[in-house]
């Protein structure tokens, strides 16, 4: 049988050895970023790409959750709530569509730095999507048949109660 000493030691190096080379692995990829986004501020379009993605986030991420709200309440069992609720996904998909359209041509236009300038960032309309989010999602909750318990639902099995 192996001496306990030598397996503490190897198990201690092995830990010691780990932390090490994790340290080193953060440190190595940290130099490598900071030398890869030196690099870039050379690239005169890159700043121009990046404010981009910056412009065209909050329309197509609102945008991309409506149309999954959107597709998640087609099964949805009360007719005028769905529609409702298509009503209310369609418009403020349309609203973001018109603020996207409109902030993409301001960015081609003047390239504003100052984020207050776009219309994707206002307050009114970021907190209005988010709003709107839950309030279909209680309009459609309201709407549910209400769910029983688990003691009515065994009961309901076993046929004691109608």
């Amino acid at each position: 049988m192996e001496d306990r000493f030598s397996k503490y030691v190897k198990l201690t190096t092995g830990l010691i050895l780990t932390v090490i080379a994790f340290v080193l692995f953060i440190a190595i990829l940290l130099v490598v970023f900071r030398l890869f986004f030196g690099i870039l501020s050379y690239v005169p379009w890159t700043s121009y790409f990046f404010m981009a993605c910056l412009v065209l986030f909050p329309s197509v991420f609102f945008i991309a959750v409506f149309y999954v709200y959107y597709k998640r309440t087609r099964p949805y069992p009360r007719k005028w709530i769905r529609y409702l609720s298509f009503f209310i996904f369609g418009a403020i998909s349309c609203i973001w569509l018109y603020v996207l359209v409109r902030d993409m041509i301001t960015f081609t236009q003047f390239q504003y730095t100052e984020m207050d300038k776009y219309r994707g960032f206002g307050m009114w309309i970021l907190a209005g999507s988010v709003f709107t989010l839950f309030l279909v999602g209680m309009i459609q909750a309201l709407g549910n048949q209400k769910e029983l318990d688990w003691r009515t639902k065994r009961q309901q099995e076993r046929g004691d109660v109608d």
